[in-house]
């Protein structure tokens, strides 16, 4: 998975997010690109066996660069401290950039 170009984490991410959510809640390809290109904006993504199998991304707030907003967390793999470990990581990268 590694050198991935934006477009195909997009994509990536994309389908991760209509496993995991419901019709309501899925982002369009447009909306997790538009959502790529805010400042600040970071996507993890745990990828076991070669398969992408959890994420997160957020971004920075529109004006003081002091918020951040963790918009989603996905995991296919339930109950082993995966996403929890993810909401730590974001909580870390928000300390470290202030």
């Amino acid at each position: 998975m590694a050198g991935l170009n934006r477009f195909e984490l997009v994509d990536t991410v994309q389908r991760m997010d209509h496993d995991k959510s419901g019709p309501g809640l899925q982002y369009s390809r447009d909306e997790l690109l538009e959502r790529s290109r805010k400042p600040g904006f970071m996507l993890l993504l745990a990828v076991c066996g070669g398969h992408p199998v959890a994420f997160l991304f957020g971004y920075d707030g529109p004006s003081d660069g002091a918020t951040f907003f963790l918009d989603t967390v996905a995991t296919l793999v339930e109950g082993k401290g995966v996403g929890s470990t993810f909401v730590s990581l974001a909580l870390l990268y928000c300390y470290e950039v202030g």
